[in-house]
């Protein structure tokens, strides 16, 4: 059976943003799948995908705006932040 991590905001990181709860990530030898285990939606990114795990890994933690652009600028370059961050939003994968 699985389980619901739940992210307790408090006035410290009520600006941060954290991995969905209902997210979930498959790593495999072909690309790196992220999805919504409530609504079944699923995006894939194909390799290299290291920035991207690193990424998600930071989001689990929380990160704020700020933290969040200067990751994506110093680390990917394949889209803007702008499609980035509407992804993340749009597609469910914070909160």
């Amino acid at each position: 059976m699985g389980y619901l991590k739940q992210h307790c905001f408090t006035v410290d990181n009520v600006k941060e943003f954290f991995l969905s709860p209902y997210t979930y990530i498959v790593n495999t030898e072909q690309a790196l799948y992220i999805g919504r285990e409530d609504d079944r939606r699923e995006f894939c990114i194909e390799k290299p995908y290291d920035c991207y795990e690193e990424l998600f890994h930071s989001l689990s933690e929380g990160m704020d705006v700020t933290e969040l652009k200067a990751f994506f600028d110093a680390k990917i370059s394949d889209e803007t932040w702008e499609e980035f961050y509407e992804w993340l939003i749009v597609g469910g994968i914070v909160e």
